[in-house]
């Protein structure tokens, strides 16, 4: 994997939560290698679909998003998050 990667496409693997968590572990190992001042870190995009994830996942993912400025967009769709209770629109892929 190098900078020029921008989009990564991990959607309908089951990852659950200990995959998402190796997962985001590479990523941000693979982050501080090639972040530099000039260009960023490569990845914009993270397709998470469907990968029976669920609201601790869903914390694992906003810790990484939040420490990663140059991603902008996650995917999440099709998974279990529940939030506050309710059916989130990631379940129901809004």
């Amino acid at each position: 994997m190098n900078r020029q990667i921008r989009r990564i496409d991990i959607s309908h693997n089951l990852l659950g939560l200990a995959g998402v968590g190796v997962l985001l572990g590479g990523l941000s190992t693979l982050r501080s290698r090639y972040a530099v001042a000039e260009g960023g870190w490569g990845i914009r995009e993270i397709n998470l679909a469907a990968n029976d994830l669920d609201d601790a996942a869903l914390e694992a993912v906003a810790g990484y998003a939040k420490r990663d400025e140059w991603l902008g967009k996650l995917l999440l769709q099709g998974n279990r998050i529940e939030v506050g209770g309710y059916v989130s629109p990631f379940v129901l892929g809004c």
